[in-house]
């Protein structure tokens, strides 16, 4: 069996081969890899650091004490089941094509049993962030059969690898401001999303929201890069706006609205939240609109309570998805034809390169460790 590892903090990954595969632990599975992605959150842990204000860092171990090297990464799982603990059931059996839920949380508490793990105040437990090690390698071990979800042969392992992070992250910021979007179009018959960012999570943001947001929803997408604006038309983007950055700020907003229906911006996704991208989403919302802050990029945001009170804005953090709203992304890609982002397929090897590359921008659409 082969991993790619991080021996150290900072240290360069390497390559380890190993004699035997894991067996599964009590209850749990173990799945053979086919495709994990390569995400950029990852990359928090290549650096190990996290930005947390503005500016501030913090290591990776500061941010969770569960955190241990050597780490292998790979959260965005799919592959074949391998082995089972106890008896198979109809439900799960060797052989089935699967991906992993990897958020588990504590897994011990009212929180993770009703389904809302991100609300978890325990120590977090994540397969291929901290806890357990993650997809980049041959085979991965997963504690529960409930966190293993079988998928539909009408959706192919590399798409679905991607599904449990950078789809889910999406389609559950869309699920936030899809309530005010269908209110604004009850009221006026129209309204406006607009997606800051088209990487990878903002293209498939993209896919979700023309499939689940209703008829009279405009979608906008807004970068600083002009080659990703454009794939964000060919993925089926309304319009786009280049937040060029020697533009001004009103500059920026003033351009922004005037994408939107009648001028106004309703709904924002923002996957890059950074100072600059959060407070100029803000000020491009209308009254009553709402935001979903999905990146982390980092930094703060000055409000002013009074203006924020008045406006009726709706703020939105997001942190993945529930394991539900996964079974309900299954459902819809399956009967659904999405435009996944454009797909790169890279060894285990090429895995070092491919997280630079994603580190300078250097990525158009996902890069995926193919086994």
């Amino acid at each position: 069996m082969k991993r790619l590892e991080i021996p150290k903090p900072k240290d360069p990954m390497v390559v380890r081969t190993f004699d035997t595969i894991p067996s599964p632990p009590e209850g749990g599975v173990v799945i053979k890899t086919a495709f994990c992605g390569i995400c950029h959150s990852d990359l928090h842990f290549v650096d190990d650091e996290w930005i947390i204000g503005n500016h501030d860092k913090i290591t990776c171990e500061e941010m969770n004490p569960r955190l241990q090297y050597p780490l292998v990464l790979g959260h965005e799982i799919s592959g074949i089941v391998h082995a089972i603990d106890g008896d198979e059931k109809d439900d799960l059996k060797v052989g089935d094509r699967v991906i992993v839920y990897p958020w588990l949380a504590c897994n011990n508490c009212d929180f993770c049993a009703t389904d809302f793990p991100n609300f978890c105040y325990g120590p977090s437990y994540s397969i291929g962030c901290s806890g357990s090690n993650g997809g980049y390698a041959q085979y991965v071990t997963v504690p529960k059969k409930s966190f293993v979800l079988k998928i539909p042969d009408t959706i192919p392992l590399d798409i679905a690898c991607m599904l449990p992070c950078s789809t889910l992250t999406g389609y559950n910021a869309v699920t936030k401001v899809k309530p005010t979007i269908e209110k604004f179009i009850k009221l006026q018959g129209e309204a406006t999303l607009l997606i800051i960012g088209t990487g990878g999570l903002g293209l498939w943001c993209l896919q979700t929201a023309r499939a689940s947001l209703p008829k009279g929803t405009r979608i906008i997408c807004a970068d600083i890069n002009q080659s990703k604006l454009d794939n964000a038309i060919a993925h089926g983007a309304d319009d786009c706006v280049l937040w060029d950055r020697s533009l001004s700020k009103d500059d920026i907003i003033k351009l922004t609205k005037e994408k939107g229906n009648n001028g106004s911006i309703h709904g924002v996704i923002d996957f890059v939240n950074s100072s600059t991208t959060a407070s100029q989403a803000m000020e491009c919302l209308c009254k009553g609109g709402a935001i979903a802050l999905v990146g982390l990029f980092g930094g703060t945001v000055e409000l002013s309570l009074p203006l924020f009170a008045f406006s009726l804005h709706e703020i939105y953090g997001i942190a993945i998805g529930s394991i539900n709203q996964l079974r309900e992304l299954i459902d819809l890609v399956a009967n659904t034809k999405l435009i996944p982002p454009d797909i790169t397929h890279v060894s285990l090897e090429e895995a070092p390169i491919s997280l630079m590359k994603l580190k300078k921008g250097q990525i158009a659409g996902r890069s995926l460790i193919k086994f």
